[in-house]
């Protein structure tokens, strides 16, 4: 698979990445029994100003022979993390075989100038497996009121003062009554995050997300979030003007701690313990579905640990004991001695799964975030914390009132993530665990810290909603080219409204690619997703589309090229990175890229000029828009040539026969002025060579209205090209010497 990424200021260049680098996802998969079709494929350049991007593989199979693994390891030495490691310090096995290393990479985010470059360009800066992933999860039934609002404020210290640019963070919660609720996924906006923190121990908790994968909150709240009801309760050590959480709002949601553990007794408080196990046993298996290592912050004020492990009173003890020697079997009770066994190891397996999940949970005891400590002492509560982070690798925090400067180690010791690759063989593709060891070869007194081993793909359809939707989002944040569904997509600024530029979206999926798994499929459904990220990773802008699709009424338009999608993305000038996935909802096969956009500001009239744009010929698609809710009918339609609207291919196919090429281009240009100019162009190979006899020119111009585009037409013509990727560059300079550039893909297919 090849692919292109932009280089520097002046925008993307063609790029070729090596073997390695086209393998990092963690567990991307690799078909290599089967080929077919080979169109749809290879590298495509692109410049200045186009976003256009090849998604997919060759292969339509969906048999999976190998699997290619990413294992974070963190390297510790005295509570330090260990930097300057390369892969020849590391020795990988898979069970008890040592495997080959095909990639490493090293994310080091204290690094200054590492930390420089990730925080300008966030998502491609660091691998998806080596960026830390932090889940704060908030224990809402185990404590009380008071203290989940001073552990929100710590956690929203925490996101704002002690993590890096390129940390991803999710917030989630547990009650009794809604078991475990995520309220953001793993995102990079930090206005999302913290949105989502301030919706905790509010009934908007259960707002439903606008996002289906719950990257973004909603548009308005993560621009300007909402704190919440205010307190009809105050408290001493607060100022009037601090918000607290209503006790009256809040009680019928949640339930009472105190009225849990003193009115519905024992019994039924174990029965809240058992079913915060299983909970957390399912949680386990979602964080499973997302790349990298997760760090799971549990901010509780914990459960009676005694309940489970048996009493530690040792007069309560005793007397159990005289009355089991005496046969007062009635005064006995077998969870008071010896706990509850079945619970324990639920728990033990629920522990387990997350350090399978490379998951390690950091505990905080919220008791001692709070000012009076409302609700009575909770006996062996802190031992329950204990035990959770104690088994999973993680950190118990007692009692500490400032979070983040209590993580500050936590957070060094992870900085440094060496990310080893390997491709794992022998699979038996039925979701089983296979077990990993890191060695250090020649690095003294220090210890790897890494993922106790791997699941093997599980079928998309056994998968849960949730498992479903967080690999969703960890594909749209993960920057590579994954997948094996053939399309394509371009995007390029137009001017819009409210300062903001509008990006019309347009995306091909190939029918042939679409159908291959599932060719006697009546309805065939697809899911579409794209969010524009700015540099500091806050989701600008975002749409989602579902849809069904009748192969029988459809076949013969899939058959013959496929589905073109048309949305639009409304963006303020900038630089973004745009992450796109197509993903088919019964099979799970999709196509995935992250891609870079320039928009320029157009109120200012700066010069600009689309990539080349080639109206669609011969192919018949199954066309589909967005939403009716997000069009705007003011706005002009994009794409005219003289006075003729057409719809652009995503990448331009010509055929590769032996004979000389000929084609028509349009280029919408903006900011150059009424006086003359000139144009020309070329084509460049996928070797970043010219092609000899390959050129572009002028062939009409139709001067710009007011606040549009300027539209030019252009010929192409190009001698016999061979089957490949190609790029097609235009130059345009005015009279004053002002010169704008842009690049757009051009593919070459055998017999077309």
């Amino acid at each position: 698979m090849k692919s292109c990424r932009s280089q520097g200021a002046l925008g993307p260049a063609p790029y070729e990445p090596d073997e390695q680098t086209s393998r990092k996802n963690r567990i991307q998969t690799m078909r290599v029994s089967h080929w077919t079709a080979p169109i749809l494929l290879g590298l495509l350049g692109f410049g200045l100003s186009s976003v256009q991007a090849a998604f997919g593989e060759a292969s339509y199979s969906d048999t999976v022979d190998v699997v290619t693994v990413e294992v974070p390891v963190h390297v510790v030495r005295q509570g330090l993390a260990v930097r300057g490691l390369t892969a020849e310090n590391f020795e990988l096995f898979d069970g008890s075989r040592k495997v080959e290393l095909t990639g490493f990479d090293v994310v080091d985010v204290l690094d200054s100038e590492v930390r420089v470059a990730q925080a300008a360009e966030q998502m491609a800066g660091a691998p998806p497996g080596g960026r830390r992933h932090l889940l704060l999860f908030f224990d809402l039934s185990f404590t009380e009121p008071g203290a989940v609002l001073k552990a929100r404020k710590a956690a929203i210290e925490l996101v704002e003062r002690h993590l890096h640019e390129t940390d991803l963070v999710g917030v989630a919660a547990f009650s009794i009554n809604t078991g475990v609720k995520w309220v953001v996924g793993f995102s990079p906006d930090r206005r999302q995050v913290l949105a989502a923190i301030r919706r905790i121990g509010t009934p908007s908790i259960f707002t439903r997300a606008e996002d289906p994968l719950q990257l973004v909150l909603s548009r308005s709240e993560g621009l300007t979030p909402q704190v919440g009801p205010a307190s009809s309760i105050t408290r001493k050590g607060t100022t009037g003007s601090e918000p607290l959480l209503d006790y009256a709002s809040l009680l019928p949601v949640y339930g009472s701690v105190a009225q849990q553990a003193s009115a519905e007794g024992k019994v039924n408080e174990l029965g809240r313990i058992s079913s915060f196990i299983r909970s957390f046993g399912d949680l386990a298996q979602m964080l499973n579905s997302v790349d990298g290592k997760k760090h799971m912050v549990l901010l509780s004020e914990g459960w009676d640990s005694s309940l489970l492990t048996g009493s530690f009173d040792a007069r309560e003890q005793m007397r159990q004991a005289e009355a089991a020697s005496w046969g007062q079997t009635w005064e006995v009770s077998s969870g008071v001695r010896m706990g509850q066994t079945a619970e324990l190891n639920f728990l033990s397996r629920a522990l387990e799964e997350f350090r399978r999940a490379d998951t390690s949970i950091h505990t905080v005891d919220v008791s001692g975030l709070r000012t009076d400590a409302a609700g009575g002492d909770r006996a062996g509560s802190g031992n329950s914390l204990f035990i959770m982070a104690n088994e999973t690798g993680g950190e118990f925090y007692p009692n500490f009132n400032d979070l983040g400067t209590a993580m500050e180690q936590l957070l060094d010791r992870t900085s440094v993530t060496y990310l080893l690759t390997f491709q794992a063989r022998n699979l038996r593709n039925d979701g089983s665990f296979r077990r990993l060891r890191v060695k250090l070869r020649n690095v003294q007194r220090a210890r790897a810290v890494h993922r106790p081993g791997f699941y093997e793909p599980t079928p998309f359809a056994k998968q849960l909603p949730l498992e479903r939707q967080l690999k969703a989002a960890s594909l749209i944040l993960g920057g590579k080219n994954s997948g094996s569904l053939g399309a394509d997509a371009l995007a390029t600024p137009m001017p819009g409204k409210a300062g903001k530029a509008y990006i019309p979206v347009v995306i091909e999926v190939n029918g042939n690619s679409l159908l291959a798994v599932q060719p006697d499929s009546r309805k065939v459904g697809l899911e579409l997703y794209a969010y524009a990220f700015d540099r500091e990773g806050r989701t600008q802008d975002f749409f989602s589309q579902s849809m069904s699709l009748d192969v029988r009424k459809m076949r013969a338009a899939l058959e013959s090229a496929g589905l073109k999608f048309f949305g639009h993305l409304d963006l303020a000038p900038g630089a973004y990175q745009v992450g796109i996935l197509i993903r088919d909802a019964r099979t799970g096969r999709h196509a995935a890229r992250t891609i870079p956009i320039l928009v320029p500001d157009f109120a200012a009239s700066q010069a600009f000029l689309s990539p080349p744009l080639f109206p669609e010929q011969g192919k018949k698609w199954l066309m589909v828009r967005e939403d009716e809710s997000r069009r705007d009918a003011t706005l002009p339609y994009p794409f005219v040539a003289g006075n003729q609207r057409y719809i652009p291919a995503a990448v331009p196919q010509v055929a590769s026969n032996g004979s000389r090429i000929e084609a028509q281009l349009t280029l919408m240009a903006f900011g150059l002025g009424k006086g003359p100019f000139s144009l020309d162009g070329w084509v460049v190979g996928a070797d970043g060579k010219r092609l000899v006899g390959a050129q572009v020119a002028l062939v009409g111009r139709a001067i710009a209205t007011a606040g549009g585009p300027e539209q030019l037409v252009a010929s192409l013509k190009v001698p016999q090209l061979a089957p490949g990727e190609y790029t097609v560059v235009v130059n345009v300079e005015d009279e004053n010497g002002k010169k704008i550039s842009s690049s757009g893909p051009l593919r070459a297919a055998n017999g077309r």
